[in-house]
């Protein structure tokens, strides 16, 4: 098991945001059970879009409340797509992927929100993992969906 006592690593999980109160719901859920399996462990969560806490929001105050070197960032998206490619990197302040915008088929309406401004105050390393993807545990989840349903 992870020791994250005394870690100067923190952890940040993304979500999308959405006006209905499941999703904040189901990323707070993946907090606690973090917290319950890794006592100790810095974690937190923010919306891209649509629903507060935003990503600097959360990063300042999990950043300013705790001794943080690295912040891992973890998209809890099923695939990339506009925000894991352009904006949340824009956010983070960290490389943008190369996301050939203008060849894709998209609607985006954009939701910018007022404290879209606001600035990370971070000096540290951040990591950005890619968002779920198409995973072997995902698709046994997926299964057990329509198989309970036949």
């Amino acid at each position: 098991m992870v020791n994250f006592n005394n870690s100067k690593i923190g952890i940040l999980l993304l979500s999308h945001g959405s006006r209905l109160p499941q999703g904040e719901e189901v990323i707070k859920s993946y907090v606690e059970m973090f917290q319950t399996e890794y006592p100790g462990i810095i974690i937190d969560y923010a919306f891209m879009e649509l629903k507060q806490p935003n990503i600097p929001e959360t990063i300042n105050k999990l950043t300013t409340e705790n001794d943080i070197e690295k912040l891992i960032v973890v998209p809890v998206f099923i695939a990339h797509g506009l925000h894991t490619k352009r904006d949340i990197p824009k956010i983070l302040g960290i490389q943008e992927e190369d996301f050939d915008i203008d060849n894709t088929n998209h609607h985006h309406h954009d939701h910018k929100s007022e404290d879209e401004d606001q600035s990370i105050d971070f000096d540290g390393e951040i990591i950005f993992t890619d968002p779920l993807g198409a995973d072997p545990r995902i698709y046994e989840i997926i299964k057990d969906r329509v198989f309970n349903n036949f």
